[in-house]
C-alpha cells in the first residue's frame, strides 16, 4: 500500500513534465526556434560584457 501511495506521489509530480516533453518533442522546430529567439535577445548583451572583459583584460578584438 506505501509503495501505491509512493507511486502515485512520485507519478503525478512527473506526469506534467512527461507531458511537456512529449509535447515538445513533437514540435522540434519550436525548439530551434525558442533558442534562436534566446540566442538573439542575450547576444548584444554578451557582445557588450565582451567587449568590456577585453578592456579591462586588455585584449583587442581580433578581424
Amino acid at each position: 500500500d506505501v509503495k501505491k501511495q509512493l507511486f502515485n506521489l512520485v507519478n503525478n509530480e512527473i506526469t506534467p513534465i512527461r507531458d511537456k516533453y512529449f509535447e515538445l518533442s513533437q514540435k522540434p522546430n519550436l525548439l530551434n526556434d525558442l533558442f534562436h529567439e534566446g540566442a538573439n535577445k542575450v547576444r548584444p548583451q554578451a557582445k557588450e560584457l565582451i567587449t568590456k572583459l577585453r578592456d579591462i583584460v586588455g585584449i583587442s578584438e581580433i578581424g
